[in-house]
């Protein structure tokens, strides 16, 4: 914890340095290796921070959780959590201009962040998990995956010891609103980052008993509303005062069960690939029925684009109908053949051709409607706003769907090669949006690859550089045949902490915001752009003359501060530093039996013998029809019961 001196700088309450653990800690391990210690933030930086986060990032979705409100009372009460200032810091400079110099400092905030909370792991706290989640995205938008991933290890740990998998109704509306917030940030995080295999999965749905987040304006005033939670699936529309933030949230979870899907049908043996037609209309049903249920206000048309070109919700108004599109491409893909997601050519001739031909026509709609909406909100007078790195993913998987279709059917789909190279340049507009990070960089180079030779023979989508969503992460993968992960293989991570193009010197300007649709310069919030050159370890001129730093920053786990009468009334911040006891009591008084931990129960059941479409219908829980005489589904209704017992 901090105080401010009369300067505004912020400095421990106990200015002891026999600290148990100050002899590990970041500052000190920066001069172990060599490095200069980390100067603190200055006031004016850590204002320039606030109001370039909550004006700028903190409308993209999985940066919704903290309270502005909150956040402000308790800095100004002395009481701003160092860790999670260097990570709001370290993220705000990396999407936003801070100024000059800003994006070096920034990381260095980052790593001083992780290793604060690295030398820490005996005292979990909500905050601690805020701040893992800003460096876990800032390690993903600067290509440095195998960190983000072994992160999200830890920070679920912490998460799950701390109940926050469950409502705690001794805490205020805005502190238990805010844990929400941050559990499903988290889901989304991890949902992309374990690709849709279930053995990377950290955080499961099913064991998130909290409700969904509220609309901003109820989380903004602390004004308390019940929401409902993620299952069952809805079967009525959505009410009107729906939040955005639980649409989302919904939507990327049906996202995961697709990715899911997918990834096990590529397991499936030739002799069960009649059944994918059915599983195939179950999910794009489900999809379906969510496009129903949005109310009117959130249907996507220009109209309602424009209403909100101005709002801080665009993005997420965006990004609702962009990934609606993407779950549609990302699960008819499936049975085209040539793609390095798809089944090979001799499961998907057991497929009616009817059907493959409905899977291709659906996937290239999809891809149409989403270059449509790129259209239009390119079109917005007030640019693009600060998205996550979803949105360019989205772009380049859309052009390289168009690609594929303009190889594989041009005729009957009647599509020439200038309306390829229109739709796949305005993917690339949108992509550009983040060309400012490096992950969004890699991308934009990839796609600009991708638009020089896709329409050759030899350019053929299914094997280019490859973009997947990894927690908002995209990978750059070299040509590969499809391979399927087994227990006995290993998967790859590699570190990509220098970019494969230009990005600009963390000391240069930046690009501004917004969006210039006649030259097709896409507007960020950053400051006029340089030339693009190296990264560059270089130090902000403003900073070179302080020659103190904060001899208190190493110290993460100082004695709790009692806070000013009243301040954790009503603040998102309630219950933040508490800690947790190994009795794991929840919050509905069903603790866990140590001795649990130690069973082998788990072991007896054979999963081995069990049909690989049959797994799937069991994790997903699909109600199928009995006895219907199609060519697909179960007609055994105690053999899929049976099924479902053994997979949980």
């Amino acid at each position: 914890m901090t105080h401010r001196d009369h300067h505004g700088s912020h400095h421990a309450r106990n200015g002891s340095s026999d600290h148990p653990n100050y002899d590990i800690a970041g500052g000190q391990l920066s001069k172990r290796f060599g490095h200069d210690p980390l100067i603190y933030p200055d006031e004016g930086l850590i204002q320039r921070t606030f109001n370039n986060y909550f004006r700028h990032v903190h409308h993209v979705p999985v940066f919704s959780f903290l309270h502005r409100a909150s956040l402000m009372q308790r800095y100004h009460a002395g009481m701003m959590d160092r860790a999670l200032l260097l990570a709001l810091v370290g993220v705000t400079s990396l999407l936003t201009d801070l100024g000059p110099g800003m994006r070096e400092y920034g990381a260095r905030c980052i790593d001083e962040c992780q290793s604060m909370v690295l030398q820490d792991l005996e005292n979990p706290s909500t905050i601690k998990i805020q701040a893992l989640v800003l460096v876990m995205k800032h390690r993903i938008l600067s290509r440095r995956f195998t960190s983000a991933f072994m992160l999200a290890a830890m920070a679920a740990r912490f998460a799950y010891a701390l109940r926050l998998n469950y409502e705690n109704p001794t805490l205020c509306f805005l502190a238990r609103e805010s844990r929400r917030r941050l559990m499903w940030a988290f889901l989304t995080i991890d949902s992309g980052v374990n690709g849709g295999q279930a053995d990377f999965t950290l955080v499961s749905p099913d064991s998130l008993h909290i409700q969904l987040p509220c609309n901003e304006r109820n989380f903004e005033f602390d004004l308390p509303q019940v929401t409902g939670h993620l299952r069952p699936l809805p079967s009525q529309p959505f009410p009107d005062d729906v939040g955005s933030l639980a649409l989302h949230v919904r939507l990327l979870w049906m996202r995961s069960r697709v990715s899911y899907c997918t990834k096990n049908v590529l397991n499936m043996p030739e002799a069960e690939v009649a059944q994918l037609p059915q599983l195939i209309k179950v999910l794009s049903q489900e999809l379906d029925t969510f496009n129903d249920h949005l109310p009117a206000s959130f249907k996507f048309s220009e109209s309602n684009l424009q209403l909100r070109a101005y709002s801080p919700r665009l993005c997420v108004y965006i990004m609702i109908h962009v990934w609606w599109r993407q779950c549609h491409c990302d699960l008819y893909r499936i049975v085209l053949s040539g793609l390095k997601e798809a089944l090979p050519k001799s499961s998907v001739s057991r497929l009616e051709p009817q059907f493959v031909s409905y899977c291709t026509r659906q996937c290239f709609e999809h891809a149409i409607a989403m270059v449509e909406i790129f259209r239009l909100v390119l079109a917005l007078d007030g640019g693009l706003p600060v998205t996550d790195l979803d949105l360019p993913v989205c772009a380049y998987q859309c052009a390289r769907m168009l690609y594929y279709a303009y190889q594989t059917n041009k005729g009957e789909l009647r599509l020439t090669a200038d309306q390829v190279v229109e739709h796949a340049n305005r993917c690339l507009q949108i992509a550009r949006s983040m060309n400012h990070v490096p992950a969004g960089a890699s991308i934009v180079a990839d796609l600009e690859k991708l638009i020089a030779r896709g329409l050759t023979s030899g350019g053929n989508p299914g094997s280019p550089d490859n973009h997947e969503v990894a927690g908002g992460a995209a990978v750059s993968q070299p040509p590969m045949t499809r391979q399927i992960p087994t227990h006995n293989q290993h998967i790859h991570l590699l570190d990509e902490e220098t970019p494969i193009v230009a990005v600009p010197s963390p000391s240069a300007n930046m690009s501004s915001p917004g969006v210039n649709a006649s030259n097709g310069v896409v507007m960020t919030p950053m400051s006029a752009a340089t030339t693009p050159g190296p990264l560059q370890h270089r130090r902000d001129p403003s900073f070179s003359d302080l020659a103190v730093t904060d001899p208190n920053l190493s110290r993460p786990n100082l004695p709790p501060v009692v806070p000013p009468d009243g301040l954790d009334n009503n603040n998102a911040f309630e219950g933040a530093m508490d800690g947790f006891d190994f009795a794991l009591e929840s919050y509905n008084n069903t603790g866990v039996d140590s001795a649990s931990w130690f069973s082998q129960d788990f072991l007896n059941a054979d999963f081995t013998s069990m049909p690989v479409c049959h797994v799937i219908y069991a994790a997903f829980d699909i109600k199928l029809p009995i006895n219907t005489g199609a060519s697909y589904g179960f007609t055994q209704r105690d053999e899929l019961r049976d099924h479902r017992e053994a997979a949980t």
